[in-house]
């Protein structure tokens, strides 16, 4: 298989006056950036901040946002990564079509929003979650998180 790199050796990012500068480690999800320890996730600061604020407008709109996925390091993006090949491999899956399949709704490992702490998965949690709760159908028609994708 193709190796794939991520070539950001640096990010800067500005809340306010506090300026943050993270190195590769950081955005690969090598190393955990300034988080703050949510229920049962970690965020920067300011994202944890922000989602508690939309979380309360939503409530007002009678849909009880939760967080189904926070931070993941670069190991856990590599346990997802090597559990999805591995089940498609088994299904008999090419190796670029399962690569094409995976990153329909996954990203290899280091290259992940959710190594930064900025991205969240959200799911309504008046409704009952029931099997993979992310995947697109369950947010659009009559699926069961599809109030929540048009409040959003």
């Amino acid at each position: 298989m193709k190796k794939i790199f991520l070539m950001l050796f640096f990010f800067s990012c500005s809340y306010g006056q506090k300026k943050i500068q993270y190195n590769h480690s950081h955005l690969t999800g090598q190393l955990e950036i300034y988080l703050t320890q949510g229920k049962d996730f970690l965020l920067l600061p300011e994202v944890l901040s922000s989602f508690e604020l939309m979380k309360k407008e939503a409530l007002k709109d009678g849909i009880k946002i939760k967080i189904v996925s926070g931070f993941r390091s670069f190991n856990q993006q590599k346990k997802i990564w090597n559990r999805k090949y591995k089940k498609n491999d088994s299904l008999g899956f090419s190796e670029e079509k399962n690569i094409l399949k995976i990153i329909e709704y996954s990203t290899i490992p280091g290259t992940s929003r959710h190594h930064w702490g900025t991205d969240i998965d959200i799911i309504d949690s008046n409704i009952k979650p029931e099997g993979d709760v992310l995947i697109t159908e369950k947010f659009y028609g009559n699926g069961p998180y599809a109030k929540l994708k048009n409040w959003l």
